[in-house]
């Protein structure tokens, strides 16, 4: 499975940090900020792999249920 884009940043910027980090160049609270945008970009990377593989095996859906869906993804699921 293809790696997201914004996880393969967050991961090289992890990279980078610890190097500077290691060798006091940059602070530690820095490397701690990029880990958390890691686990977020990893955590919304595998809810959009989620929704595409619950779609793809979904039936086709007509007008009336795909503008139904939408609407309760608009409203953060509390349609």
């Amino acid at each position: 499975m293809p790696v997201h884009p914004e996880v393969a940043h967050a991961r090289a910027r992890i990279a980078g940090l610890t190097r500077s980090v290691r060798y006091g160049e940059r602070p530690q609270s820095d490397l701690d900020a990029a880990k958390r945008d890691l686990a977020e970009a990893t955590a919304e990377a595998q809810r959009a792999d989620y929704i595409e593989r619950m779609v793809a095996m979904a039936p086709t859906f007509t007008d009336e249920q795909r503008d139904r869906i939408a609407a309760i993804l608009n409203a953060g699921g509390a349609g």
